[in-house]
């Protein structure tokens, strides 16, 4: 009889799903039966849960973002395919802990050449294999908390889904506006949170952002005068790419004068 790994503990395979072939219910030691989610009914739950997650994080992923769909013309951009290949090919090890490398993947660089897509990529791989995602940008996260601001979520439910989700995605870091009216330290402070979140569990984690050196990151995350934030949010990290390639967006744009 075949037998199976799930959580690090063998089973044999008692009963397998006829559409997708995973096992429905396996044998454990002991002689008893239990029944397993196969991966119809993973992706099943996964979308059902997906619909928080999408109204919470606002961010929206274009359906088009896939592997068969990047094309790059630099070679930057198949070092960046490459690596999010290999992110998606380990990606159940980063979730379960099994991978010491670090389980994010921070892209940086020059607006419009594909930072964005190419997270979304692994964004849309990984929720079609059953896996939930918070996509968001700081921006967002720090409106949803700032009083009178007409949103129904907490702190804590924002974390709490920081904390959940098999990825969280954080798209254009940087770009948030911090001297707002409750001044640079709360949304720093605020930021701080959202990481530490993140960090506490060691899930997988993607981030874009279009500063150009680590430097740039390690100022504006700056918390109370230190570099902890910092030091944390790229210890979670296996790779750090830079793109400082050209705009694609305004490539594939014909301008006509007047």
């Amino acid at each position: 009889m075949k037998k199976v790994i799930i959580k690090g503990r063998e089973y044999e395979i008692n009963e397998v799903c006829e559409v997708c072939g995973e096992p429905i219910s396996v044998i454990a030691d002991d002689g008893s039966v239990r029944d397993v989610d196969c991966l119809c009914e993973r992706i099943s739950q996964a979308k059902k849960r997906q619909v928080y997650y999408d109204k919470l994080g606002g961010l929206v992923i274009k359906p088009n973002a896939t592997i068969e769909n990047f094309k790059g013309k630099e070679e930057i951009d198949f070092q960046i395919k490459e690596q999010i290949e290999k992110y998606i090919e380990k990606f159940s090890n980063l979730l379960s802990g099994e991978d010491e490398e670090g389980v994010g993947l921070l892209l940086l660089g020059n607006s419009g050449v594909g930072k964005t897509f190419a997270c979304s990529c692994v964004v849309n791989t990984m929720n079609d294999r059953g896996y939930t995602y918070l996509a968001m940008n700081l921006s967002r996260y720090l409106s949803l908390l700032r009083p009178n601001s007409g949103e129904v979520y907490t702190q804590t439910q924002i974390l709490d889904a920081v904390k959940d989700v098999d990825l969280l995605f954080i798209d254009d870091l940087g770009s948030e506006n911090l001297i707002r009216e409750n001044g640079k330290e709360w949304g720093s402070e605020m930021i701080n949170n959202l990481f530490e979140a993140r960090i506490q569990v060691n899930k997988p984690i993607l981030a874009t952002s279009n500063f150009k050196t680590s430097d740039e990151i390690k100022e504006h995350l700056k918390f109370k005068g230190s570099d902890k934030t910092y030091s944390r949010f790229i210890g979670m990290m296996r790779n750090v790419i830079i793109h400082n390639g050209k705009d694609k967006r305004l490539a594939n744009k014909k301008f006509k004068g007047f």
